[in-house]
């Protein structure tokens, strides 16, 4: 069955055993039996499963309903999920009887509000409040690493959700099934939330990862044990809890579920009872309708599978959909259905919409041939990279457990299964241009055929968040016979480290990184988390929406990738998702569906029913994330931190949206797409005197500064930046005194310049500035790291870069001045102080650069640290070149000298600066701090020169003891100077 062109290349699969053939044997049997009953046909209508006679009259009470009550508020869902009080004859009876009007046999308001009170019971009461038995207001051992008090409250918030989500079948449903459209189930529920009131497939895997960060094991495994219920009664797992969905299923995350909980609790028993459901399970995504072969240039064959609702008419739940978000109004599946003229059309549509509901990505521009029309989904006639990977994760896992209970034979085919499944996704979806696995579309007429030939014009280039869920799984280590270990303990596990090599794409790291370069390139991660796609089709599995699944699957393959770059990114993106469902909760009181990912804080919006609260998943995206990354103490997390310190909400609300409007302005205004970099602007003779004035490029300043990048500073970066709050306001009279709009203020908000504060009043002892990768993301331009990179390369070719450091600009004018202390002026130098006052009182006295071929410390830290904070590998790199450079120039001065100076001659090591207009001076705050923050960030090897000093003729030591002792020195002498 699972047969590969390259079984010469599977080391470990050389020589199977009599065991292993049998064992394969019966996986085909068990795929055929079902593949019996689950075979497509070409006429298009294919294999349905019959609705229920209860349901196909609820349908009838939704349509009349619509005409009574009209469109205004109208979920459909809700009258498929109301129960029956008496039987269905005499109900349909009464329903038959009501006084009708009119051509479309409307039924008065009164009447029918009085038959659904006779007559039906509420949607909520088949299912009834539950009470966890494992659940606790504090579990002990709850996110241990999460110390913010703050954030941990908030958290405990979240974690009472579960009680408020628990629920239980109502004895009426077990007792008279054929009266409720809710399915009967053997243990409590955890339901999503809002309008989902019942328990939903592949929401519960990450309703479960919450539990278990929650400590609710008991709850956990009753989940699974509904799913394996399901699996018995249908013979797979439905797509939710009610009888309209027992044509469907979702993404199978069964055996997911099973893993995570056995890692917490080794339950060997929950383990045996799951096995054969999975069994059956894998057979059902294996059947005639599921797959689909696919031939490679070389002639190998490879078996994938696609989404395919066994449903070829409008749904049930959605016969008519209310929607307000832009064509898709007021449009149902009937409705669009009606584009086509034949039946089998019809049906064909009808089944692909289903489909996609299947995949959970309901809806989204993925599934259509053309993005703007609806009416061309064709989920059917994709192979998904994401199915196909959930696919290869349960065979995976069935290889642990059959490991687990000593079945090895079956260990054995489904290794080889994997590997088969691994090598079909290689070759299918790898993209290797685009550096992304992409979803396959299959050639008109497929479902028809044997097998199909692969063509490249077949694969979707365009960018979904779905072309990197391959990083979920262990897809970048090596040797399938070593997945699996025993622990100390004598308990199984995957061995991680040696999990799936993913052929030669796979076998390093290079190709994470080359995934990670893609992703970061891609336009979809955002200042408020992933989105789905790029297309604002006004669908919810589009731009701008973000779902906590899609954030999930991403960060957690990133971490498990091992590389240190990777998890930087993992974590970014978790604190970023973090606070915008903080923010939210905050405003909402309430955890959301999904998120729009450009704005902190907003829910999603967009799709076919209105944004939903609750809520499962994201609850337990939230709890897995900050169990994994925890919040330290000193990190806030709000956006307006310090005003919120404060307690004035309306300063903090106005303060976001004069950095909003900030932000517009320095891209507006300053940014230079030839130059890749951000320029001070002249303004034209007068404009003091006018109210506006109209920007001309030619105000641009294209000389070459340092001050031009100091925006690298605030780009994609999740670290928080220590800024005592009476610097940014003194910074603040200065620039907007002088009628400069420099970039060097990049967080300064706008003030009445004549107005004067002391500095006593504002400030905020060890207080930090937090979430400053969404206070200012420099809208699309910093969005993601091609233009770091493009800033990056701008910087180095500039000609500011020298041998000891970075020069201030490229002019040498023979002059210093005070641009560049914006974000480091040592605050205890009164001198100092009262320098800068001079200039903001004396507007004669010009604010002059410190030119070539000066450098200050400020310039280098802020350049250097944004270069870290932008995440790139390269960046790091270069700034950590730029660091060591500063620190021997700094280093042999103190030798030559025996003091550290204000500013260096970045042409000759330890020179100090010249020109300006006083004589150069030592001490020197600003220089000690950057000294010891690139030595705490970039330490000094043992084995690496310091540098030598000729001023008496000796060599200096090339030891971290002489670099020790310089520290030591350079902070004793801060110190003291502090008082």
């Amino acid at each position: 069955m699972y047969q590969s062109c390259r079984s010469n290349q599977l080391r470990p699969f050389r020589r199977l055993s009599k065991s292993l053939i049998f064992s394969l044997s019966l996986l085909s049997l068990a795929t055929m039996s079902l593949a019996t009953r689950l075979s497509p046909n070409c006429s298009g209508t294919g294999t349905v499963v019959a609705t229920a006679p209860l349901v196909a009259f609820l349908v009838r009470v939704q349509e009349t309903a619509l005409r009574t009550f009209g469109e205004e508020d109208f979920d459909p869902k809700l009258y498929v999920d109301l129960s029956l009080k008496f039987n269905l004859s005499k109900t349909q009876k009464a329903f038959d009887e009501l006084p009708r009007s009119g051509e479309n046999g409307t039924v008065s308001v009164e009447d029918l509000k009085v038959f659904i009170a006779t007559y039906f019971d509420d949607a909520e009461d088949d299912l009834v409040y539950y009470d966890p038995v494992d659940f606790a207001p504090e579990p002990e051992g709850f996110l241990p690493k999460v110390k913010n008090p703050e954030v941990r409250s908030w958290a405990l918030e979240v974690h009472a959700l579960w009680k408020k989500l628990s629920r239980k079948v109502s004895d009426g449903v077990l007792e008279h099934p054929e009266l409720h459209t809710l399915l009967p189930l053997p243990e409590p529920v955890v339901v999503p939330g809002s309008r989902f009131r019942e328990v939903y497939y592949w929401d519960s895997y990450w309703v479960i990862r919450g539990l278990l960060a929650s400590k609710m094991y008991e709850t956990a495994k009753a989940i699974v044990t509904n799913l394996i219920f399901h699996v018995d009664t249908y013979g797979y797992v439905l797509n939710g809890g009610r009888a309209y969905y027992t044509n469907r299923s979702q993404p199978p995350l069964l055996s997911a579920m099973v893993y995570e909980i056995y890692n917490r609790t080794c339950d060997v028993e929950l383990v045996r009872k799951a096995l054969p459901a999975l069994l059956k399970e894998h057979a059902f995504w294996n059947s005639e309708i599921h797959k689909v072969t696919i031939q490679d240039a070389q002639g190998c064959n490879h078996n994938l599978s696609r989404y395919y609702a066994m449903w070829n008419k409008p749904r049930p739940e959605s016969s008519r959909r209310v929607c307000s978000c832009l064509w898709l109004s007021y449009l149902s599946d009937k409705e669009f259905a009606s584009k086509f003229l034949g039946n089998s059309e019809k049906q064909q549509f009808y089944r692909d919409v289903a489909s996609a509901a299947e995949s959970g990505w309901d809806f989204s521009t993925r599934w259509m041939r053309n993005t703007s029309e609806f009416s061309t989904t064709s989920t059917t006639s994709i192979l998904p990279v994401d199915l196909n990977v959930y696919i290869l994760k349960m065979e995976l896992d069935i290889a642990f457990f059959a490991n687990v209970l000593g079945n090895k034979s079956t260990m054995e085919s489904f290794l080889e299964a994997a590997e088969a499944r691994k090598n079909a996704i290689n070759s299918v979806f790898w993209n290797d241009e685009m550096g992304q696995w992409v979803d396959y579309r299959l050639t008109d007429g497929t479902i028809c055929k044997e097998s199909e030939t692969w063509q490249a014009c077949n694969q979707n280039q365009n960018a979904y968040a779905s072309n990197f869920t391959p990083l979920w799984i262990d897809l970048f280590h090596s040797d399938l016979l070593q997945v699996i270990r025993i622990d100390s303990q004598g308990q199984t596990k995957w061995n991680t480290e040696n999990a799936l090599d993913f052929d030669h794409k796979c076998e390093d790291a290079a190709l994470v990184e080359n995934v990670m370069r893609s992703f970061q390139s891609s336009g979809l991660v955002h200042a408020a988390g992933i989105a789905t796609s790029l297309i604002n089709s006004g669908h919810q599995w589009d731009f701008p929406n973000g779902w906590p699944p899609i954030q999930h699957m991403i960060v957690e393959g990133l971490l498990r990738s091992g590389l240190k770059e990777a998890r930087s990114l993992a974590e970014d993106i978790a604190v970023r998702w973090i606070k915008t469902n903080y923010v939210g909760y905050k405003k909402t009181g309430a955890m959301h569906e999904k998120y729009n990912v450009q704005k902190c804080g907003e829910f999603g919006g967009g799709g076919f029913y209105k944004p939903q609260t609750g809520f499962g998943w994201s609850n337990g995206v939230v709890l897995t994330f900050l169990e994994e990354f925890g919040w330290p103490e000193d990190l806030g997390i709000d956006i307006a931190f310090l005003a919120k310190v404060l307690g004035n909400k309306s300063t903090m609300e106005s303060f976001l949206e004069v950095a909003e409007a900030r932000k517009n302005a320095i891209n507006s205004v300053f940014w230079d797409a030839e130059n890749g970099q951000w320029l001070d602007y002249r303004l034209t003779n007068g404009t003091i005197c006018k109210e506006s004035e109209t920007w001309q490029a030619c105000n641009q300043n294209q000389n070459a500064y340092a001050s031009n990048f100091i925006p690298l500073i605030h780009l994609c970066n999740s670290k928080c930046i220590k800024l005592k709050v009476y610097l940014l306001i003194k910074f603040s009279l200065l620039f907007i005194y002088h009628n400069r709009y420099p970039i060097d203020a990049l967080k300064v908000p706008d003030l009445n310049g004549k107005q004067k504060l002391e500095s006593s009043e504002l400030i905020l002892k060890d207080r930090r500035w937090s979430n400053t990768e969404n206070a200012l993301d420099f809208d699309h331009k910093c969005e993601d790291a091609a233009l770091v990179e493009n800033v990056m390369r701008s910087f180095q070719s500039s000609g500011l870069v020298h041998a000891a450091g970075i020069a201030t600009s490229s002019i040498n004018s023979g002059q210093q001045c005070l641009c560049g202390i914006i974000l480091c002026l040592p605050a205890s130098y009164e001198y100092m102080e009262t320098r800068l006052y001079a200039n903001i009182l004396r507007p004669d006295r010009s604010c002059k650069n410190r030119d070539f071929p000066n450098g200050g410390a400020p310039l280098q830290h802020m350049i250097v640290e944004g270069l870290l904070r932008s995440g790139l590998k390269e960046a790091r790199s270069l700034a950590e070149d730029i660091a060591v450079r500063w620190i021997k120039t700094n280093y042999i001065g103190y030798k030559k000298t025996g003091a550290m100076h204000e500013k260096y001659d970045l042409r000759k090591s330890g020179a100090f600066g010249g020109g300006g207009e006083y004589i150069p001076q030592t001490g020197f705050g600003w220089s000690n701090g950057v000294a010891l923050t690139f030595l705490e960030e970039f330490g000094w090897p043992e084995d690496r020169s310091i540098g030598n000093s000729n001023s008496d003729g000796h060599r200096n030591a090339h030891s971290t003891a002489v670099v020790r002792s310089c520290i030591i020195l350079i902070a004793m002498i801060t110190m003291a100077r502090l008082g």
